[in-house]
């Protein structure tokens, strides 16, 4: 048997399939092109054909807070999966507790966030007309070019625009089929999980040389000679990916799995950005290590075709 089969079959028995759909109301509307030729916005119909013209239907600190805290959200995802295909992530079966938790947490918070919207909505439309009917009157338009009551939905209808849902779900080939099917289905099933294990090598990788340069490069002097300023997350993203990097190396990485642990004798979990300010002795000592690190890591970090990596 050979080690590419090996891989295959550890990587589908070490982690199941994540799928999540986060919907949202969208607040942004195409407008007539009539607008183009009116007044002095626009005079030509060449222009007119070659461009669109959007508005807001509203603006709202509660949307953005839902926005925002979907996209963190995603990042957390993000940073605790691995790549596999577009919308679907992979995930360990040992991080499989942690990320379940975190989902349902988040989707309480969601909840209350979209509540929050919801009841500020009223008031959001109110403005949002007045805001409309002010622009139409600047550019000299009339009003129904830009306002639309029939843009927004009712108060009982917008909370159906939000919602976020997750599902958890397996590899396997569908039975029934017809064995040259089958087959067919299984050798593109095998080329793309062969994929997902490059994929999820470089993208650890890669990962990897980031936060150790990013601490690197905050360790180092300016031109000048002054301390650059080192925030808490370059510290804690690094124990972040330290922590969760054993249950997310599904393909056994032995030279990634050999740096992380020098790495981990060193950032330990009581370090802070805190204490290397203030023993500049040992800032010193971990910038040294970084770079050595650093050094070893950028070797293993191969060019894949489709795949772009800076290091800083």
């Amino acid at each position: 048997m050979s080690s590419q089969v090996i891989n295959r079959s550890a990587l589908i028995e070490k982690t199941v399939f994540l799928r999540t759909n986060f919907k949202v109301m969208g607040v942004s509307k195409k407008v007539s092109n009539t607008v183009l030729s009116n007044g002095t916005v626009l005079s030509t119909d060449v222009k007119a054909k070659l461009l669109r013209v959007q508005k807001t239907l509203l603006e709202s600190k509660e949307l953005d807070a839902i926005k925002s805290a979907d996209g963190a959200m995603r990042n957390w995802l993000y940073n605790i999966c691995l790549p596999y295909d577009m919308g679907i992530l992979l995930l360990s079966r040992e991080l499989l507790d942690t990320v379940t938790d975190r989902l349902d947490a988040f989707t309480d918070e969601r909840a209350g966030l979209v509540r929050t919207f919801v009841d500020a909505y009223p008031q959001l439309c109110i403005d949002a007309r007045g805001q409309l009917e002010n622009l139409a009157s600047e550019l000299h338009l009339s009003v129904e070019l830009l306002y639309n009551p029939a843009d927004y939905p009712s108060v009982d209808r917008v909370a159906a625009l939000f919602g976020f849902e997750y599902q958890y779900f397996s590899f396997s080939i569908p039975d029934g089929l017809r064995e040259e099917i089958r087959e067919t289905e299984t050798a593109k099933a095998q080329a793309k999980i062969e994929m997902a294990i490059e994929g999820i090598t470089s993208a650890l990788r890669e990962s990897f040389l980031e936060l150790v340069d990013h601490l690197k490069s905050a360790l180092e002097p300016t031109a000048d000679g002054k301390k650059k300023r080192l925030y808490a997350t370059t510290v804690t993203n690094l124990q972040d990916f330290l922590d969760t990097f054993k249950a997310r190396n599904v393909t056994n990485d032995a030279q990634l799995d050999a740096l992380v642990a020098e790495v981990q004798s060193i950032i330990k979990p009581g370090v802070s950005s805190d204490i290397l300010k203030k023993d500049e002795s040992f800032a010193s000592d971990v910038h040294r290590r970084m770079s050595d690190v650093s050094a070893d890591l950028t070797k293993l970090v191969e060019v894949v075709p489709g795949r772009k990596f800076r290091t800083e």
